[in-house]
């Protein structure tokens, strides 16, 4: 089997050579949890130059989710298309009927790339083998795990089947038994697996964040995927498909989805309300979602759910902590909020009240509940159709309230506690991965809202690796005049199918404000925001001592400024941003910032956050302040690889 893995795996990545222990034991563990995985596909051998040899490109991979058949390379792969896919008008009909093995998606927190989560296990009883995907050459051969650095890929160790349910093998493109297919791994090895997932994206520096990291994770994320990070404590981002946004030449945009956990460098308590000690830097930083991200915050054990008001969020500027709208899970010690952009997020609590009942008559006495119901990940029929829709893809749906516009009468809450702005407006949503437990409800304090509902749709889940999902998104104002919210209230939402009545506009809800362009990602990514009207520059020195910066932006070793936030062209919150598309040199790489001009009006401490990935894992976030025009930092120094 070896020399047949060999047509699909020609080298082996150079860190397989170096084997992760933790990152083994972690796949293992993921491997073999108890609920299996589902077969997504077949792969066949077939002679298509019929001259009795088998090439790199004579394999057929049969998609048992869409139904449709590839062969691999059979077009020069690019960087959408790492493997060289080429659809199939029909299947050969001579193609032997019997598979020659089985794909299966994993979705394992420790890849770099979604991409690549992939294992193969050949179609054979015995020996039983698994090989995990890595990644790819530059020709679009399949990379697999060496253990033993020989050249040659090495099934994974110590994994048994415990069950393989299948129908029958059929030739693909029969109706019957083209599903269930699922294998569920076992352990069966007497090594003590010890897997520590906070590891995965932590690199050293020279220089340290402002706080010590406790946990960080990573994953990427394009416009047509939907995905997720999170850390063991269970603080999540779930990023829907859509909510990535394009490119600026309106191509499938990518972003680097980070989680960071640290302590809380300075205690806070301000106006009644209290930050617990740990908060969460999530990244990228500095972008307008096209869709909502829904993020989920763990009540650590310690703390009283009963005194939790909700998520709040640090304005980097005044470093006063806000609460925006959120859901207070108390049996499930979770609260979760839908935003559009990222910045740090902790848990505020109530202070104000010596018993565990003082937030709850706080809140009967200054405001009211939005109810909010209706997300789902079985929505039928396939809305998408009639532009291509594929007929074996679940879709999910999303639905929402926001607020373009709003007063507070209670000025306690106003003025102490509650921000309603475009980034954080989304007062409470409904989400394919928490239906089952609607209605989501959120606490708002009295006042006026103009409220509007929303509904995202969006097929998912997909594993064609050609196809791209459909998804769209609607929206209406719930009432021409202002709703008003008063001490009691209670208002219920729920979503409807009906999208075609003529109350209900297509596109982006003007509660969400205009979506940021994605930026590139790369190998190497180095990124800079901001939150005042001023120019803040960017500088990365690379090994061979050039500078990227605004002058010079774009430099020999393949570094490249493709976001300069000026002046003239100023946009709030928006980043600049430097990245390597390719591996970039190794060595020693300088990051500074400067305060370059004050954009006409004279503001000092300006305060900035500078993310770096590297590999596609989060290698730290850093923040400091600029005191005036002039005034230049070293950030910090970091090598490659």
């Amino acid at each position: 089997m070896k020399k047949l893995l060999l047509f699909i795996a020609s080298t082996i990545l150079s860190l397989a050579c170096s084997i992760d222990t933790n990152y083994l034991d972690c796949l293992t563990k993921h491997i073999t949890k108890s609920d299996g995985f589902a077969v997504n596909g077949f792969f066949y051998l077939y002679d298509f130059n019929k001259n009795g040899q088998i090439e790199r490109n004579d394999w057929i991979y049969y998609s048992n989710d869409s139904k449709k058949s590839y062969r691999l390379l059979g077009v020069q792969p690019t960087s959408d298309n790492a493997f060289g896919w080429q659809q199939l008008a029909s299947l050969p009909q001579d193609m032997d009927e019997l598979p020659t093995g089985f794909f299966i998606y994993l979705g394992f927190y420790g890849d770099e790339s979604t991409a690549f989560s992939w294992i193969y296990v050949p179609n054979r009883s015995e020996p039983f083998e698994v090989y995990k995907l890595m990644g790819t050459t530059p020709t679009g051969s399949f990379v697999y795990f060496d253990l033993d650095c020989d050249g040659y890929p090495n099934p994974l160790p110590d994994i048994g089947l415990q069950a393989f349910q299948k129908p029958h093998v059929p030739l693909p493109g029969e109706e019957t038994g083209q599903n269930g297919y699922k294998m569920i791994f076992n352990y069966t090895g007497q090594y003590q697996l010890n897997c520590d997932p906070t590891v995965f994206g932590s690199s050293s520096s020279s220089s340290s964040s402002s706080s010590p990291i406790i946990g960080k994770a990573s994953v990427r994320i394009k416009s047509n995927m939907q995905g997720s990070v999170s850390l063991p404590d269970g603080a999540k981002i779930f990023v829907p498909t859509g909510a990535v946004p394009l490119e600026e030449n309106g191509s499938i945009g990518e972003m680097i989805f980070t989680i960071e956990k640290k302590n809380l460098s300075t205690p806070y308590s301000s106006g009644g309300i209290r930050m617990e000690n740990h908060i969460y830097e999530l990244g990228p930083e500095g972008f307008i979602f096209s869709n909502p991200v829904k993020i989920t915050l763990p009540i650590l054990p310690g703390t009283d759910p009963n005194k939790i008001v909700g998520i709040a969020t640090k304005d980097q500027q005044t470093g006063k902590w806000h609460v925006i709208p959120s859901n207070v899970d108390k049996a499930a010690r979770i609260v979760t909020a839908s935003i559009l952009h990222f910045s740090p997020y902790g848990l505020a609590s109530f202070e104000a009240g010596t018993d565990s009942g003082a937030w709850e008559r706080w809140k009967q006495q200054h405001g009211g509940y939005i109810y909010v119901s209706g997300g789902t990940d079985t929505y039928a029929p396939n809305p998408f159709m009639s532009i291509g829709g594929n007929p074996g893809l679940p879709v999910k749906a999303e639905y929402g309230v926001c607020t373009d516009g709003y007063t507070i009468s209670d000025t306690e809450a106003y003025n102490n506690w509650f921000q309603f702005t475009n980034d954080y407006n989304v007062i409470a949503e409904s989400t394919a991965d928490n239906h089952r437990n609607d209605p989501q409800k959120a606490f708002l304090p009295s006042g006026s809202y103009n409220l509007i509902e929303f509904v995202c749709r969006s097929e998912y889940n997909n594993r064609d690796p050609l196809y791209l999902p459909k998804y769209d998104t609607y929206w209406r104002r719930i009432s021409p005049t202002p709703t008003i919210i008063s001490p009691g209230t209670a208002l219920y939402f729920v979503r409807t199918d009906d999208l075609n009545d003529g109350s209900w506009t297509k596109g982006t809800p003007p509660c969400w404000g205009e979506p940021t362009a994605a930026t590139g990602t790369g190998k190497l990514q180095i990124t800079l925001t901001w939150h005042v009207k001023a120019d803040i520059d960017l500088y990365v020195t690379d090994p061979n001592g050039k500078t990227i910066y605004w002058y010079n932006t774009i430099v020999p070793s393949g570094g490249k400024l493709d976001r300069d936030n000026q002046c003239g062209n100023f946009e709030m919150g928006k980043p600049e941003n430097i990245y390597w598309e390719n591996t970039p040199p190794n060595g020693t790489y300088k990051v500074a910032v400067e305060y370059y001009d004050y954009c006409g009006q004279e503001v000092h401490n300006v305060a900035y956050t500078v993310r770096i990935v590297k590999n596609g894992q989060l290698l730290g976030t850093y923040t400091g302040t600029l005191s005036s025009e002039g005034d230049r930092k070293d950030v910090t120094t970091f090598t490659y690889p």
